[in-house]
């Protein structure tokens, strides 16, 4: 799993948790509302008039009973890092989409081996081949070699084992050379590639 990728699933996890925590806080904030005690307005121009012969009748003050504030602030300071982790996280993603963008296509090579771009003009170095990017189409080539019996090649990218489906047969009479065609993938920027002459008599060279 990729830098972006990691970064993506924190930052899809800290939005729900903030939404989650904001919906929450709304929650409370209007239980709050409703647990505060409501006092009664007094104009002071009707009281009830005081019969000194009625017995006075003490009641107990009933104890009003306090909101408690405490899952309100705990919700505000959870919504705030949460939002806070967002926010970093989304900076990250940015900042390693970029760097990804920017880094240097590395070509490892086998001795022949050739890069041409779509044109088949020839990337010579890294240096050229900055100008790539994902989805691009590439031709990997391989020189033959005068006066043998090569019939193909087979060329092999990113990868430890040969396969049949790594022959091919496509062969440029101006330049050469055996060529496959590859299309940059999204997040490469290391091609390792080999490759082999196939001859008649002697089977694959080097092996």
């Amino acid at each position: 799993m990729t830098l972006i990728n990691i970064l993506s699933s924190v930052n899809r996890i800290s939005i729900l948790a903030f939404f989650a925590i904001f919906a929450f806080l709304i929650y409370e904030i209007i239980l709050f509302r409703k647990q505060r005690p409501k006092i009664p307005k007094f104009d002071g121009k009707s009281l009830p008039s005081l019969d000194q012969s009625q017995n006075i009748v003490v009641e107990e003050k009933k104890t009003d009973l306090k909101p408690n504030m405490k899952p309100l602030v705990i919700s505000f300071l959870l919504m705030v890092i949460f939002g806070v982790v967002f926010l970093l996280t989304y900076s990250n993603i940015n900042k390693a989409k970029i760097e990804n963008n920017n880094n240097p296509f590395n070509f490892v090579t086998s001795k022949g081996i050739k890069i041409y771009d779509q044109s088949w003009q020839e990337l010579k170095n890294n240096l050229e081949a900055n100008k790539l990017k994902a989805g691009d189409r590439i031709f990997i080539g391989l020189e033959t070699i005068n006066e043998a019996d090569i019939d193909r090649a087979r060329i092999r990218v990113n990868e430890d084992q040969w396969q049949t489906e790594q022959i091919t047969t496509n062969f440029n009479k101006e330049k050469q050379l055996f060529y496959k065609e590859f299309f940059i993938g999204s997040g490469e920027s290391r091609l390792k590639i080999e490759a082999q002459l196939h001859s008649i008599n002697d089977g694959w060279l080097g092996e």
